[in-house]
């Protein structure tokens, strides 16, 4: 059976008091991808217990490349977090969105590679972010 489920998370970036030559630290990296992973099983445990399924077979992930998710730590996050739950056994598809925006001046959408893309046609940094921020859960299939 193959329903889809469709939910955002909402990605908070964490703000830190002004530090001398702080970095982004590896260890807060696998934290936060691991609540995010933890939020995905409880999700697509409940909706699985909702259809009265057994087990999930496959589940599939919307990630934008814009999201503030580091691939390798929510690869590190969900290998633990699955574990012992329904998702167990589960495939897991990643599709990973692209960064798409719209120029606020001269309304030309064009990709985009980070937050502070600048218009390619007019320099403008009015671009709102149309695509690339994206974090759900697409499709889920149980048995």
């Amino acid at each position: 059976m193959r329903f889809i489920y469709r939910t955002s998370f909402r990605v908070f970036q964490k703000t830190y008091p002004k530090r001398k030559n702080y970095t982004y630290s590896l260890i807060e990296a696998i934290m936060h991808e691991l609540s995010i992973a933890q939020s995905i099983v409880e999700l697509a445990e409940r909706e699985a217990r909702n259809h009265q399924a057994d087990s999930i077979e496959e589940l599939e992930l919307e990630i934008g490349a814009l999201a503030g998710i580091e691939w390798n730590a929510l690869e590190f996050a969900l290998e633990s977090a699955i574990k012992g739950s329904l998702l167990e056994d589960a495939r897991v598809v990643r599709l990973k969105i692209a960064g798409e925006g719209r120029c606020g001046d001269c309304e030309n959408i064009f990709p985009v590679e980070n937050l502070f893309s600048a218009c390619p046609v007019c320099g403008s940094y009015a671009v709102k972010i149309i695509k690339g921020k994206e974090l759900r859960i697409k499709s889920i299939v149980v048995k």
